[in-house]
């Protein structure tokens, strides 16, 4: 058996080389998704039972901060002792353990209830290609701490997991969901979330609630403590209350709430209603009659000047050529070929003003025509010409804008795929009110609340499931790689640093 103090830099140093050979493997086989998903379940099974083995097989030691403590208690349990660990599941597993099998055996038991979930849930939602969602969730920031240190709290979240993953199983979703509460209490908090979110669905409410906490903390200091000393609902766990009401707070944690702000902010820009609603506002803005004045003043200067019209003006309708920007801004803004990047674009134009009128109309008809070819089979014929008079289009029937975004994979999957739409308002919610108490004393435990779903809400927008068909391999590949960079990163740079 290895030394105890070599466990942890192997495990991120192993994890390094699987990381980086999985995603040099995924690189490489994008062209053929059909081997990969093949690699996909050997990896899974490879990986799988190694991670169980090695963290299983650790040795006692005070190298893994709370497993001495768990140790003795299992101890006094196995001499007859009335010992209670406060959680009622764990205290019956304990129990049921403690004639047959040996200290080690506990704890091989307690990692095989931590990592088989992991799979288990991945593989129900993306099948086979499940073992990326698998990889980032046993290379996460906490997974090892909470696989040797906060035993409990780790073996609840993974069994919560699978609960979330049998969402649409009730009969299945709320025993796993009872069993999650009896391994570790804290986990009713994000229990509860996904209960809640099903009811109020919409991302942008959990969005401004989240942006609210982080405010109120910020300028009102210790919020969390000020509202519990009033009303604790914890006051029935001595646990909770010591890590919340602690003599001692450790300060507003920068760091963390830097990195819970990435999930945050990769769904901020997938809340599909959010950017519908923005995109409606700047064309309102741009219709606006003090955008249209800028625009004239514009063409005036720029004909004063013998330059033609104006930019702004262009922008605003006071020129087809500008109109003809505008209806082609919904496929720039969604990544698509813009009307102005089309293969036949249209001639630059003079001034004009003294062009007959009968010339500017076949201008314009040309213009119309170029147009509706360069915005596809699928737009709307009628948009160009509306557009060219400087009339702003209706919102039922901008198809020009809204086809872009809706046609995007995040933006449909928080419309149409209720699991993801969950997971990500659970995470919010959770996170937020872990902000409210992020001055706590033990103010990371209420963080790991959230960040046990940080590895998939990262992942699924990119691995088949309920909304996506085909797997953006790129994108898994690049994530996971960025995702343990930064575990890495932090164990063997940061951590050393600061604790030597």
């Amino acid at each position: 058996m290895l030394p105890a103090y070599l466990y942890t830099p192997l495990y991120h140093h192993a994890m390094l080389l699987v990381v980086l050979g999985c995603a040099l493997a995924f690189w490489a086989g994008q062209d053929n998704p059909g081997n990969l998903a093949r690699f996909n379940q050997v990896a899974m099974i490879v990986v799988g039972v190694s991670v169980l083995v090695f963290i299983g097989s650790r040795p006692v030691s005070g190298v893994f901060v709370d497993m001495p403590g768990y140790a003795w208690l299992y101890e006094r349990v196995q001499q007859g002792f009335d010992t209670r660990f406060g959680d009622w599941l764990f205290d019956g597993l304990v129990k049921l353990c403690s004639p047959f099998l040996s200290i080690e055996g506990f704890f091989f038991v307690c990692t095989f209830i931590y990592v088989t979930p992991l799979a288990l849930a991945s593989w129900r939602v993306h099948g086979a290609w499940a073992f990326p969602v698998f990889l980032a969730c046993v290379t996460a920031f906490s997974f090892w701490s909470y696989g040797v240190n906060g035993m409990r709290n780790g073996m609840a979240t993974s069994v919560l997991i699978l609960a979330f993953a049998f969402y649409d199983k009730p009969v299945v979703m709320f025993p796993l969901m009872a069993a999650a509460c009896g391994f570790h209490g804290s986990v009713l908090l994000p229990a509860g979330a996904f209960l809640v979110v099903r009811y109020i669905r919409w991302t942008g409410i959990w969005l401004a609630f989240w942006v609210v906490c982080v405010a109120a903390s910020l300028l009102a200091g210790n919020v969390g403590q000020m509202l519990l000393r009033h009303y604790n609902p914890f006051a029935w766990d001595e646990r909770a209350e010591n890590y919340i009401l602690g003599a001692e707070g450790g300060g507003f944690r920068f760091d963390f709430l830097v990195y819970s702000i990435v999930p945050v902010v990769i769904t901020l820009l997938m809340a599909a209603p959010t950017r519908a609603r923005a995109q409606r506002f700047v064309r309102r803005l741009r219709n606006a009659p003090a955008m249209r004045w800028i625009g004239d003043r514009s063409a005036m200067t720029a004909k004063r000047k013998g330059l033609g019209r104006g930019r702004l003006a262009g922008l605003h309708g006071a020129s087809p050529m500008g109109s003809l920007a505008l209806a082609g801004l919904g496929h720039i803004s969604g990544g698509s070929r813009s009307a102005l990047g089309a293969t036949h674009s249209p001639p630059r134009l003079a001034d004009l003003s003294h062009r007959s009128e009968a010339k500017e109309e076949a201008w314009r008809r040309r213009v119309n025509s170029l147009s509706r070819r360069s915005l596809g089979a699928g737009g709307s014929t009628q948009e160009p010409s509306r557009a060219l008079s400087g009339q702003p289009v209706p919102d039922q029937n901008d198809q020009t804008v809204h086809s872009a975004w809706r046609s995007l994979p995040w933006v449909r999957m928080l419309r149409s795929d209720p699991f993801y739409a969950r997971l990500v308002n659970t995470y919010l919610f959770t996170n937020a009110v872990w902000v409210i108490l992020i001055q706590a004393t033990q103010s990371n435990r209420f963080a790991y609340l959230s960040w046990f779903m940080m590895p998939w809400i990262l992942l699924y927008p990119f691995v088949p499931g309920k909304t996506v068909e085909r797997p953006r391999i790129g994108f898994i590949a690049a994530i996971l790689l960025a995702h343990y960079m930064f575990t890495y990163f932090m164990w063997t740079v940061v951590y050393r640093m600061r604790f030597g």
